[in-house]
């Protein structure tokens, strides 16, 4: 997998992940594509880090902050391209679940 998306069922610890929907659906669709177009291809509405635990990361509101959520619900995912890291002393930042609650993640 170079750097293309595919199923969730294929995301790896770092992977993102992202939820999809098609473009405009519903009784105001037509109204909604001549308004803003569309190129058929949907959107990838929120984005989130897989975690070496199998769950997904992600900024799930103002009030709840950064949280741990089940992959259920996530459709497709994509390696991250790597980037030079500064080197710093002490442990990286790691994804990992606090506990059996979603709970922010600091």
């Amino acid at each position: 997998m170079g750097g293309e998306i595919a199923p969730v069922k294929q995301a790896k610890p770092g992977y993102m992940v992202t939820k999809w929907r098609a473009d405009f659906t519903g009784d105001d669709a037509d109204k909604l594509r001549k308004k803003y177009g569309t190129d058929g291809l949907g959107n990838h509405y929120h984005i989130g880090l897989m975690g070496d635990d199998g769950l997904v990361y992600n900024a799930k509101s103002e009030g709840d902050g950064f949280v741990a959520s089940n992959v259920k619900g996530w459709n497709y995912c994509l390696p991250i391209k790597k980037s030079p890291m500064p080197k710093r002393k002490g442990m990286p930042w790691r994804f990992t679940r606090r506990s059996s609650q979603q709970k922010m993640i600091r």
